[in-house]
C-alpha cells in the first residue's frame, strides 16, 4: 500500500512521530489484527514499527510501537493468493495479520529490511523461493520444538506428553504450529546450534526435556541420548545436569507416595 492512501489520521501522527523519517513500507492487513473484525496496519521506520488498529465500530485507531530489540519472532507465511505475517515483541504484544497477495509484497519487504536488526530471535519467510535464514529461534518455540523430538524418541507420543504441549502452549495455535514446523524441517543437531539461550534458559530447557520424558512413567534409552546429546552440545555443567536429573526423578516418583 502507499503511504499517500493511509488514513489522514494515521498520517497526522506518524508526521509527528517521525518529522524527520520515511516509513520502509505500509502493510494492510485483511481486517483487523488477530482475526479481529476491522481494519490494520503495520508501518516500519528505522526507528521501530509502529501498529495501528481498530474496528469497524470505532472512530480512533489504537496506536502502539515496537522496537526492534523486543521482537522475539517475525515471520511471514506466503500461500498462493495470501499471505499470514506473525509479529511478536515483548511478553504482551502478539499480531497475527492475514494479508492480500499485494501486500504480502510489501511484508516481504518489511522482512528483508528487519534482516539488519541482529536482536530479533526469530526470523523467517516461508513460501518463498528464496527463504530468509534462521539466524535464531525465539526460546519458547525452540523449546517446545525439541521437546517435540524427545517425546517422538520412542516411535509415539503418549497422551500425557501430548497434555504436556497443551499445557506449555496455552491454547496458542501459532506457537504450536510454529514449533512443529522446526521440529519437521530441521535436524535435532541443527535445531539445537540454532539456540541462542543463557545459563538459567539452558537449565529451563534440560528440566522440561527430563519432565516430558518421564510424564509417561518411563524414561526410555532413546529418550535420554537425546538428552545428553542436548547437554553435551549447549554445554551444560555435569554438575548442573545430574542436579536436574535428580530433582525431576525424584519429583516424578510417585511410587513412593
Amino acid at each position: 500500500m502507499d503511504f499517500a492512501f493511509l488514513p489522514e489520521k494515521i498520517k497526522q501522527q506518524l508526521s509527528e512521530l517521525e518529522p524527520q523519517g520515511q516509513p520502509v513500507c505500509v502493510v494492510r492487513g485483511s481486517g483487523g489484527f488477530n482475526g479481529a473484525p476491522g481494519e490494520s496496519y503495520i508501518i516500519p521506520y528505522s526507528s521501530g514499527i509502529y501498529l495501528f488498529d481498530r474496528k469497524f465500530s470505532e472512530r480512533e485507531f489504537f496506536a502502539r510501537k515496537a522496537l526492534y530489540m523486543d521482537i522475539t519472532e517475525l515471520t511471514l507465511d506466503k500461500e498462493q493468493f495470501s499471505a499470514i505475517l506473525l509479529l511478536c515483541a515483548g511478553e504482551d504484544e502478539r499480531v497475527r495479520v492475514k494479508l492480500s497477495k499485494i501486500e504480502a509484497e510489501n511484508a516481504v519487504a518489511f522482512m528483508e529490511f528487519a534482516q539488519q536488526y541482529p536482536e530479533i530471535q526469530e526470523l523467517v519467510v516461508d513460501g518463498t523461493k528464496e527463504a530468509t535464514e534462521i539466524e535464531g529461534i525465539c526460546p519458547k518455540t525452540g523449546l517446545l520444538a525439541l521437546l517435540m523430538f524427545v517425546s517422538s524418541a520412542d516411535d509415539k507420543i503418549a497422551d500425557e506428553e501430548q497434555q504436556y504441549f497443551t499445557k506449555l502452549c496455552d491454547d496458542d495455535t501459532v506457537l504450536y504450529n510454529n514449533a512443529k514446523d522446526f521440529y519437521e524441517k530441521m535436524e535435532y543437531e541443527e535445531l539445537i546450534d540454532k539456540m541462542n539461550i543463557d545459563r538459567q534458559q539452558k537449565l529451563c530447557f534440560l528440566a522440561n526435556m527430563f519432565e516430558i520424558a518421564m510424564s509417561d512413567g518411563v524414561l526410555s534409552s532413546k529418550e535420554q541420548k537425546l538428552i545428553d546429546f542436548f547437554i553435551d552440545r549447549i554445554d551444560i555443567e555435569d554438575g548442573d545436569a545430574e542436579t536436574v536429573r535428580e530433582v525431576l526423578l525424584l519429583k516424578n516418583q510417585l511410587s513412593a507416595l
